[in-house]
């Protein structure tokens, strides 16, 4: 007979478990923490009945006022507006870890290490991959194929956010091979001013987390996440509030000695912990309930070549 389930409970009740998993989902190679990505967070669908979330976009401020005559009719403008939709879906992982291999290595494998670094930082790369795999679809893009990313390329895109009227603060997330392409360019023929600026220099060196600092306005990440267009280029992007967004349905535990909720209101994530007595495997299965989405055309894809 296998044992009992209800002796693991213990197992997911550990204070230093959410600590360690909160800690890890705001790690520093991910840029989930970003302002923009927080902005265009639309809600968590718990107890909502559905699993599309949605928020309404206004076009407040678009319209400038125009001249008329005195005692003349002024006629209604209407308000631009958009719904903007993301549908969340289940993502999970399991961990399987026999007793003889828990009891030779020990720590590493334990329970509390599984759920807050392993599980934790998968959750994370989830999230992120989604994020990665629609920031190549904006309509307004940047590409040049085969060809490495420049200064050139940049600005061009910060003319195109520009001049479409787009907001921000703005983020960018972009292939390391594309981040080493751009600060390379800059560090080295960036025509003197930004070449020799401070700015230019600290993007020269190295940094080892995703972020990669700030340059003409924009926050610069770099994610291995992006995802290829076509055969010889990767999508990165520079976006600002709304252009992605995304939501969540924080899980139910309806068995509380075998389940366990970490994360509430950040990503939360449900853990199942399964223990087979006759195999002497435990099984601990992490789900994160997520959804991502083009929003507003608030961003320009960045295609450029892969290698």
């Amino acid at each position: 007979m296998a044992d009992n389930t209800t002796s693991l409970g213990s197992l997911l009740t550990d204070g230093s478990i959410a600590g360690a998993y909160a800690l890890n989902i705001a790690d520093r190679n991910s840029f989930l923490e970003h302002p923009v990505i927080r902005e265009s967070f639309i809600a968590d669908l718990a107890g909502q009945k559905s699993t599309t979330a949605e928020k309404s976009a206004y076009g407040f401020g678009a319209n400038g006022m125009a001249s008329v005559a005195e005692g003349d009719t002024t006629t209604g403008t209407a308000i631009a507006n958009a719904a903007l939709t993301a549908t969340v879906a289940p993502w999970s992982l399991m961990r399987e870890v026999t007793t003889l291999a828990q009891s030779i290595i020990g720590d590493p494998l334990s329970a509390a290490n599984i759920i807050g670094a392993d599980l934790a930082l998968s959750a994370t790369a989830s999230l992120m991959n989604q994020i990665c795999a629609v920031i190549d679809g904006f309509t307004n893009t940047e590409t040049d194929t085969g060809a490495d990313l420049t200064l050139a390329h940049l600005l061009s895109a910060l003319g195109t956010f520009s001049a479409n009227n787009m907001r921000g603060p703005i983020m960018s997330v972009l292939h390391s091979v594309q981040w080493s392409q751009l600060s390379t360019d800059i560090a080295t023929s960036g025509s003197g001013s930004i070449q020799f600026s401070t700015d230019g220099a600290e993007l020269a060196r190295y940094s080892g987390g995703a972020f990669k600092g700030s340059f003409l306005g924009v926050d610069f990440f770099s994610s291995n996440r992006v995802v290829m267009s076509g055969g010889a280029d990767r999508a990165g992007a520079l976006f600002g509030p709304d252009g992605i967004v995304w939501a969540t349905a924080t899980p139910t535990v309806d068995s509380p000695a075998q389940q366990a909720l970490f994360g509430a209101g950040l990503l939360p994530m449900l853990v199942d912990i399964d223990r087979a007595g006759a195999t002497g495997v435990t099984a601990l299965t992490g789900r994160i309930y997520t959804g991502v989405s083009k929003g507003l055309e608030n961003g320009v894809s960045i295609i450029t070549s892969a290698t």
